[in-house]
């Protein structure tokens, strides 16, 4: 499947992802993480939004950008830990 061919929505938030992948790209990055470090971080990561869940009916426009952004972080270290984990088959 294309990228092209995903739904407008999941389309949007891929390009969130990796958005967010260029702000945090440094060094050798998360490519040379253990599979386990990338794991605690996306429970970690879920933890973090957890505990934001308590948003008000009509939350600000700035309180929905940082509850997206928290979730596109899950959605990153969930995709990195996946990647790492497909590459035990590469080796």
């Amino acid at each position: 499947m294309k990228v092209s061919e995903c739904r407008p929505e999941v389309q949007r938030f891929a390009c969130a992802m990796e958005a967010r992948l260029q702000i945090n790209e440094f060094g050798d990055g998360w490519q040379k993480c253990d599979v386990e470090v990338l794991f605690f971080r996306v429970v970690e990561a879920i933890g973090i939004v957890a505990m934001g869940m308590n948003i008000p009916a009509e939350p600000s426009r700035a309180a929905q950008e940082n509850m997206i952004r928290r979730l596109v972080d899950v959605a990153n270290f969930a995709m990195m830990t996946a990647k790492r984990i497909a590459e035990f088959d590469e080796k």
